[in-house]
């Protein structure tokens, strides 16, 4: 099997979860795909990972934990140089400060 098509297929199912307002089945599935990322090595999935367990927190209502886990995407992003990636986690940083 195609274990970084794998890792991307739970990241996205979470990110589905998390649309359908099912917080907690999207939180397991966010917290999978990150550890499958990891295993591959792939700075990238993690980070992305990280700043959809950000939205995820937020939803819950932890903000705390979600304004933690977008720094930690945003530190991630600029390390794979992911500039793009960079800004979208600046400005729901942003967002949650207003």
């Amino acid at each position: 099997g195609n274990r970084m098509g794998q890792a991307e297929c739970i990241k996205v199912q979470g990110i589905v979860d998390r649309e359908r307002g099912q917080l907690e089945r999207a939180g397991d599935e966010l917290y999978k795909g990150m550890a499958a990322f990891q295993a591959l090595e792939n700075d990238l999935g993690v980070a992305e990972c990280e700043l959809e367990l950000a939205l995820v927190h937020q939803r819950q209502g932890d903000t705390a934990r979600a304004r933690r886990g977008l720094e930690d995407s945003i530190r991630l992003f600029q390390q794979v140089g992911a500039a793009g990636d960079v800004k979208r986690g600046q400005a729901l940083l942003a967002e949650m400060a207003a």
